[in-house]
């Protein structure tokens, strides 16, 4: 069961919600390793519904973003292709500020924990 979003867990572009990424490296960084150095990873269904998305990132993107949205999704300069290939990387290095895409679901009910990957 994931933690109810009004006890915050997930604030780091400056909106509660749970943050998803679509990329195993990306998720790397918000894994620290246990004392036997192992991480754990959850891989997640995740029902966006109306996502809503941003090619540049600013903190407060909540004041911005229109009333209606499930979800939103922050375009990062890597970003991950279906079907699944190598990162494709926009040309301008000013198309966003993160380098890898995020996305940010507001419920918690749309996320279903489906595999715990452990790792080295």
């Amino acid at each position: 069961m994931l933690p109810n979003l009004k006890t915050g867990n997930g604030r780091s572009l400056g909106e509660e919600g749970v943050y998803l990424a679509d990329s195993f490296e990306k998720s790397t960084h918000y894994c620290e390793a246990s004392a036997s150095g192992l991480n754990y990873m959850l891989l997640c269904r995740t029902a966006l519904g109306k996502c809503y998305s941003l090619n540049s990132w600013k903190y407060n993107w909540g004041d911005e973003m229109p009333k209606g949205y499930d979800s939103l999704h922050v375009v990062g300069k890597k970003r991950v292709m279906m079907p699944l290939t190598d990162f494709s990387t926009y040309p301008s290095p000013n198309y966003a500020t993160l380098e890898f895409s995020e996305y940010i679901v507001r419920e918690s009910d749309r996320v279903l924990p489906q595999y715990l990957v452990i790792y080295q």
